[in-house]
């Protein structure tokens, strides 16, 4: 329905309406006028809608009070009082995205979902959390989700439990994580930025619960909300929701959120701190970071990620070069934060030393100022702008709906009392850069102005230390004893019970009641059949093609794909390092920064990657390809295909310096991936042992290809010759005719173009077909513990059913949900303390279950093998198996972009996954019976008995397990 400006709708007054061309989409400021409420809605055809709700949250102190509620308003609330109807909502929704998070100043409550009525349903439970939450009636909730003691008996240990306070535990054994925090507290010392909103461990239990319904108190109010539609959502029915359930019956009040600035520094301050880690020589990081403008200006916003790009971004952008070269450390990074009031501008540098840090201050400065001097190159300049823009335009951000994404960007201005479209209406901008940029001297000026004579800034020194973790939990295990000794022995009998109680509390099956208040769809409401793929099995001058017929936007997106079958397993992590090095290398015809400028001005990216697939219908089979992709406007096809051509064919793969670079950076963002991502690193591990195509990606992607570039590394000199001959070894084999198809994703219309332009790549390929090479795999399981600095585990135990005689079906996707959103939810999050847990049951019987930054180990173990008995007393009304089998079918019709859809549909083709089978797996899924998954107790209890454990953990914890390893090394 059309609106009026000034006009009032149900409570709301439109402020303003134009039409954003950016985002095809009608853009609407409304302000309701009783509670204050803002609310800002972009109508379009996008059927993946999106609601939210965020805050200015800024903290005092590091108790993490924000993060801690973000968690606790989703743990019931006045009309939906069950236990977690976040939970409930995971279960039995559509939802296309469903969380919350904190930041620095601000909390968000994000929901999506393609169902018009799913929609409503989740803003009708978010909008009753944040506003009305059992917090105050329930003080459980802040005991479990923020922290409490836990005493077991009278003469046990006294300990500290709770989901945030172990999830911080393992954010701060991440030195990045640390360094980026020490980042912000240094330049904003005397803001909400100089605490931690997401909590600092060791004060988190300073956090008393009467400050906590404070801050709930105080911030938590329509005055000091920005809400947010997105889609095509009826705007009209979504206000008279909005103001008749909830903000009609608030008053506006001036809530103070706002952010102060900090008063500008007069001289670099310069810290150190320490961090988890090694203590070896060459294992600290440096960081020089500025205090760069503010988030409100629409100009530098964009700029300033431009300037990121030129700066440090490429393999050949000065900054970064002229670090790499002085062999400072072994991977230069820049971070750029715009979601403060404030941007922070860094440069940090990896696994360096101490005695480094004046000569790496003064290499920044000395090479900030010849480029401001003598000027940056044009066509660097030219390829940063056309890679933003390209990212701009073609608005896929990697997994996250656009629509959160634009949300976020709004809130960069809108936040602190700028325009909420400032930043999305970006053509003018983009533009006035571009011009500006084109006559000389823009990027110059913006690196005098916010680098060279900006003089608040940090130079940060973090150093490692290998007992760190240790020393905090030391310190916290002195202060829980100094506790303990103040309590008499009628307190310490009370502690006693109240653990005992709350565990019981915890472990209480929810009110039925409480649960059916909880909206939800029904089965009439899903689709049965399955999302279609449009696509054709082509053939063009003897090339197999994969063509996805798809709107795109005139963008290409385009896989070169190269059969793996074959070769030697002795070169497989010379295939992977290839996959790193290729496009950050120079070429025969051009150095590695002209190759980079000519893939950022031509492309919107080159990249190259190793994927296996498991055959969906013979599970010991698996195929494996080495695959380029890229993306261009479809004019640009011809470029693209050029590049990639020029890539496989005269890569400078003799380079040894480079090499040895770019071996460094791989280690080094490798040790980033173990210490922050470890269920991913323990879930590679563990199934290694157990099938052929696991122990493929172990050797090519997991702790034994990070073994392999430590050795590459420290023996360099010494193992250069038989590198190169690798290198070329896996060109010759791998880049021929024989092994070589295609994948296209574009309209039909351009469909001949670009399979034209892609015939190029042929170019590079030869016409011989070598002789095939066995994969060999002997199944030993092998339980394995890897140690870390850090103070929580990474706990993964793997088996096979289908080893045991059981066949896969689409029901175990329903188990699946039962499993992690009950079961494991209850006993290894909420009882257990970890930040998150999953199982996963795949189609060649892979059965693994892994916990994320979970403080226990043990106990962890003996959750998953109690997952048996649980389903074998499992009882579900019809309703609540509804609610399964709608989470399920959510987790499967998650939207594709063109590219993810692309990647989908060449897995499928891969694996040999036809539509009827997929077809025939979603009905399972909508068929599924409670009867049906208690039958499954069997199969898990198979896929338990015959695996392995591997866990990424604590040194003390792993150290404390007694005869549960086979073998325990340092992770690291």
């Amino acid at each position: 329905m059309p609106f009026e400006p000034n006009q009032l709708y149900h409570g709301f007054r439109l402020q303003e309406e134009t039409y954003l061309p950016e985002l095809d989409s009608t853009a609407r400021i409304w302000q309701h006028e009783r509670s204050g409420a803002a609310l800002v809605s972009l109508s379009n055809d996008d059927p993946d809608k999106l609601f939210s709700i965020s805050f200015r949250t800024p903290p005092d102190d590091r108790t993490g009070v924000a993060h801690i509620l973000e968690h606790s308003v989703l743990c019931g609330s006045e009309s939906f009082p069950s236990k977690e109807p976040f939970v409930e909502l995971l279960k039995g929704s559509l939802q296309t995205f469903l969380n919350a998070m904190t930041f620095g100043d601000k909390t968000m409550y994000p929901v999506g979902s393609t169902h018009p009525k799913d929609l409503f349903n989740l803003m009708h439970v978010y909008m009753d959390s944040v506003f009305k939450p059992n917090i105050y009636r329930k003080p459980d909730i802040f005991k479990q989700e923020g922290w409490h003691y836990e005493l077991t008996a009278p003469d046990a240990e006294l300990t500290y439990n709770g989901v945030v306070y172990n999830e911080m535990k393992g954010v701060y054994s991440s030195p990045d994580a640390v360094h980026t925090r020490h980042i912000r507290q240094t330049l904003f010392p005397d803001n909400a930025y100089g605490h931690d909103s997401g909590g600092d461990p060791s004060f988190i239990p300073d956090l008393t619960y009467e400050q906590f319904l404070a801050f709930h108190s105080k911030y938590y109010h329509p005055s000091n909300s920005c809400l947010f539609l997105y889609g095509d959502v009826d705007i009209d029915e979504a206000l008279a929701f909005l103001n008749d359930r909830y903000l009609s019956g608030y008053e506006r009040q001036d809530v103070d959120g706002r952010i102060r600035e900090q008063a500008p520094f007069h001289e670099v301050t310069e810290r150190t701190f320490t961090c988890p880690g090694d203590t070896a020589e060459g294992r600290s990081q440096l960081s020089l970071s500025f205090a760069a403008g503010e988030s409100s200006d629409r100009e530098l916003y964009i700029a300033l990620e431009i300037l990121k790009t030129i700066l440090l971004d490429t393999p050949s952008a000065p900054l970064k070069k002229a670090l790499t070269d002085a062999k400072i450390g072994s991977a230069v990074v820049g971070y750029l934060d715009t979601g403060l009031l404030q941007p922070v501008f860094s440069v940090i540098v990896k696994n360096t030393d101490e005695a480094r840090k004046e000569q790496f201050r003064s290499l920044v400065y000395e090479t900030l100022t010849r480029l401001a001097e003598n000027g940056l190159d044009a066509e660097t300049v030219e390829a940063a702008v056309n890679k933003y823009e390209f990212a701009l335009r073609e608005a896929d951000f990697g997994g996250y709906p656009k629509s959160l994404v634009y949300n976020m960007i709004m809130l960069d201005s809108w936040l602190y009392g700028g325009h909420p479209l400032r930043h999305l209406a970006y053509e003018e901008t983009l533009e006035a850069i571009k011009s500006k940029a084109a006559q000389g001297g823009y990027f110059e000026g913006l690196i005098r102005r916010l680098l060279l004579d900006n003089p608040h800034a940090a130079l940060i020194l973090l150093k490692p230390e290998k007992d760190w973790s240790a020393k905090l939990a030391e310190q916290a295990k002195e202060r829980l004893a100094a506790h303990k000794a103040t309590l008499s022995e009628q307190e310490l009998e009370e502690l006693v019970r109240e653990t005992s109680r709350l565990k019981a509390a915890q472990a209480q099956p929810d009110d039925p009641a409480a649960l059916a208040a909880i909206p939800s769809l029904t089965l009439a409401d899903l689709d049965p059949h399955s999302q279609p793929f449009p696509t054709a099995n082509r053939t063009e001058q003897g090339v197999e093609v994969l063509h996805l017929d798809r709107f795109t936007q005139r963008i290409a997106y385009m896989t070169a794909v190269f059969d793996l079958e074959g070769l030697p397993e002795a070169l497989l992590p010379y295939v992977k390092l290839l996959t790193i090095a290729l496009g950050k290398i120079g070429t025969a015809e051009r150095s590695e920064e002209a190759l980079s400028n000519q893939i950022n001005l031509h492309t919107g990216g080159i990249s190259f990657s190793l994927q296996s697939y498991g055959d969906a219908h013979q599970p010991e089979q698996f195929r494996a390809a080495f695959q380029v992709n890229a993306k261009a406007f479809y004019d640009k096809t011809d470029r693209a295909a050029e590049l990639i051509r020029e890539i496989l064919g005269s890569s400078r793969l003799t380079d040894g310096k480079r090499l040895k670079e770019i071996v460094s950076e791989t280690k080094t963002r490798t040790e980033s991936v173990i210490s922050s991502s470890g269920h991913i690193v323990s879930r590679m591990r563990a199934l290694s042992h157990l099938a052929p195509r696991y122990r493929f990606d172990e050797l090519t992607g997991g702790l034994q290809f990070y073994r392999f570039l430590c050795e590459l590394e420290s023996g360099w000199d010494a193992r250069w010759d038989d590198t190169q001959t690798a290198l070329a070894e896996v060109c010759r084999l791998l880049f021929t005719e024989s092994r070589f198809s295609l994948a296209v994703a574009c309209e039909e219309e351009a469909y001949s173009d670009v399979t034209q332009s892609l015939m190029t790549i042929r170019g590079a390929l030869s016409a011989e077909e070598p002789a095939a090479a066995p994969f060999p795999f002997q199944r030993t399981p092998v339980n394995e513990g890897f140690a870390t600095a850090g103070s929580v585990q990474y706990v993964t135990k793997a088996g096979n059913f289908r080893e045991a005689g059981y066949s896969y079906s689409g029901e175990l996707q329903v188990l699946r949900t039962i499993l992690n959103l009950d079961y494991l939810w209850n006993k290894v999050r909420v009882l257990g303390g970890a930040y998150g847990v999953s199982l996963m049951l795949q189609r060649d019987g892979t059965l693994t279950a892994s916990s994320y930054r979970d403080p226990k180990l043990a106990e962890t173990l003996a959750a998953y093998d109690g997952m048996p008995g649980y389903l074998e007393a499992f009882e579900a009304e019809e309703r609540e198996m509804t609610k399964y089998i709608i989470g399920t079918i959510s987790r499967l019709d998650t939207p594709l972009t063109p590219q993810s859809m692309l990647s989908v549909a060449l897995g499928r083709k891969w694996s040999g996954l036809t539509q009827e089978d997929v077809d025939r797996e979603r009905a399972d899924v909508l068929g599924a019976t409670a009867q049906a998954m208690r039958g499954y107790s069997p199969l898990i209890t198979a896929g338990l008995s015959n695996g392995c454990v591997c866990v990424v953990g604590g040194r003390s914890s792993i150290a404390g397990t007694d005869g549960l390893f086979d073998t325990v090394e340092d992770a690291t």
